[in-house]
């Protein structure tokens, strides 16, 4: 047995003071009288105060998180943890009683198939095909998206078009030009070396119509888009989908999984509930098939040695053990963070920190009035 890191001398001061139930330092806000909250200010407390203050929130935070009531024992709190994660799988998967790893595959799976036939509009029983279309469509809407105008799938000539267009509306705008502006009245109003870098790089003459120059425009930007997305000049709509489905596979999570060649709904039903599957046996060292009483056994004990691993207690731990553990850990913290002595008093403590965040010794800000100023959520 392990022997446990705190003395009965600390037990006896934390029980001592069990009255008290502020955290250190602790953020305290009064109320001023016209009603309003008064500025936050820091309390310090003694290394005393700090232990059962600690204590007194961990309570807390068991009956918020497990419903444990204290006193409470090792095999209390992993009953506890276990029946948490049991009902978080049954909500998350709608499982029934005396689930087994293959009713989380096949639920988990099912849930995840189901939101991506919504989200992509899928068919009832679709294929790999069918997905991968859907995926690029997604991704070729969402460009699209950015030019209103352009078609889903668009081509290359939509592309200049539809750009072409709205740069022409873009430049009108930011310069205050007609309409049917042309070369001249851009030279006017951005000035001739602005109005001479757009005329070349997009490649118009200097005497083109507003017309010309909205073509020119265009085909250079969708010049720049051909060449971005790796495709040919002249592009259609048939090309931009045949690209964008190479890439919607690429990159798709789905890549990464065990799925055959020409999978269909079923195989990615079983593969992504096989992927969900394989978090909770990481997570929780379990075998490939287990039984609801099984995960519960595991994660309980799991659960019990965790949390004797983390404080050093003994493996028949108490409520009364593990917070007092946390308070001295939270304690220690604090002596070795602001260089304090076991013992510590609340003055030492407030001491301490204020010579830490100084302006003469420590971290401390002088403002632009001249006064020393340090955070006070530190």
């Amino acid at each position: 047995m392990k022997t446990k890191f705190f003395t009965a001398l600390a037990i006896a001061a934390a029980t001592a003071l069990l009255s008290l139930s502020l955290t250190a330092p602790v953020l305290a806000q009064a109320a001023g009288t016209t009603g309003k909250p008064a500025p936050w200010t820091l309390t310090f407390q003694s290394e005393s105060a700090v232990i059962v203050a600690s204590e007194s929130d961990e309570e807390t935070y068991f009956q918020k998180r497990y419903g444990l009531t204290a006193p409470f024992s090792a095999d209390d709190y992993g009953a506890a943890v276990a029946e948490s994660l049991i009902l978080g799988l049954r909500s998350q998967y709608d499982l029934g009683p005396n689930f087994t790893s293959d009713d989380i595959i096949a639920n988990s799976g099912a849930k995840q198939v189901a939101k991506l036939m919504k989200s992509y509009g899928l068919p009832t029983h679709f294929t790999r095909d069918d997905y991968i279309r859907a995926l690029a469509i997604n991704d070729a809407a969402d460009r699209a998206s950015h030019h209103p105008g352009l078609p889903v799938l668009f081509s290359y000539d939509d592309y200049a078009r539809v750009v072409g267009e709205e740069q022409a509306e873009s430049l009108a705008t930011r310069y205050r030009l007609p309409n049917d502006f042309v070369q001249s009245d851009l030279v006017a109003a951005a000035g001739p070396k602005e109005a001479a870098q757009i005329r070349l790089e997009a490649g118009y003459a200097r005497n083109a119509s507003h017309a010309e120059l909205v073509v020119a425009i265009g085909k250079h930007r969708a010049d720049e888009y051909a060449k971005y997305s790796g495709l040919q000049v002249g592009f259609t709509a048939a090309d931009l989908l045949d690209a964008l489905q190479k890439d919607a596979w690429k990159y798709s999570h789905l890549a990464a999984l065990s799925l055959p060649a020409n999978f269909t709904d079923t195989d990615m039903v079983k593969a992504l509930g096989q992927e969900s599957l394989n978090y909770i046996i990481h997570d929780w060292h379990l075998s490939a098939h287990f039984s609801e009483s099984e995960l519960r056994t595991q994660v309980a004990q799991q659960a019990i040695n965790e949390m004797r691993d983390e404080y050093d207690l003994n493996d028949n731990w108490t409520s009364a053990e593990l917070l007092i553990a946390r308070g001295l850990s939270e304690a220690a913290v604090l002596r070795d963070q602001y260089g304090l002595r076991p013992g510590f008093t609340a003055a030492e403590y407030e001491a301490a920190h204020k010579k830490k965040y100084s302006c003469s010794t420590g971290y401390g800000v002088v403002t632009s009035g001249g006064n020393c100023w340090y955070p006070s959520y530190f």
